[in-house]
């Protein structure tokens, strides 16, 4: 589940990846990365409401997975987001015992936050400034806890 934490002997292994995806609008693609490079970038076909993906990937290197959707924008409705989208908290990945903080993963999730911040400024449906505030808390909660990891981080997962 996301969040979760799977551990490997050192050297690594192979990680089932079983994810579900559901929308009400097309899905245009749905990526999956791991330690923010793409992995591997699906299509889905024929209504593209749904995406069922149940593969294994090597791993190396310690790290973590994350899966994001996608929708395109000249099928949005009646969303009124810009485009659809949808991505999962990281799976982490330890292999030989090492938690994963490298640079490249930690940039790469605190420019996700800010761009989510970026998009949540310009949102105009918020109920109460309450609401809004309780958003940006999180995001300056989570954007502290990457900036920790960042000051941690190594330029790669050795």
């Amino acid at each position: 589940m996301p969040g979760d934490r799977v551990e490997l002997a050192r050297g690594g292994g192979s990680v089932g990846v079983q994810a579900r995806v559901r929308s009400i609008t097309p899905i245009q693609k749905v990526l999956l990365l791991y330690n923010g490079e793409v992995v591997e970038e699906f299509s889905p076909t024929g209504e593209r409401l749904a995406f069922d993906l149940d593969k294994s990937y090597p791993v190396q290197e310690s790290g973590w997975f994350h899966l994001r959707a996608e929708g395109d924008p000249a099928e949005r409705a009646p969303l009124d987001a810009t485009y659809a989208q949808g991505f999962t908290n990281p799976i982490w990945v330890d292999v030989g015992g090492q938690t994963a903080r490298d640079r490249a993963s930690a940039e790469y999730s605190i420019r996700w936050i800010d761009k989510l911040r970026q998009m949540a400024e310009e949102w105009p449906g918020w109920r109460s400034e309450k609401e809004k505030q309780h958003v940006f808390s999180q995001f300056d909660e989570a954007r502290a806890i990457y900036q920790g990891f960042l000051s941690g981080a190594s330029d790669s997962n050795d």
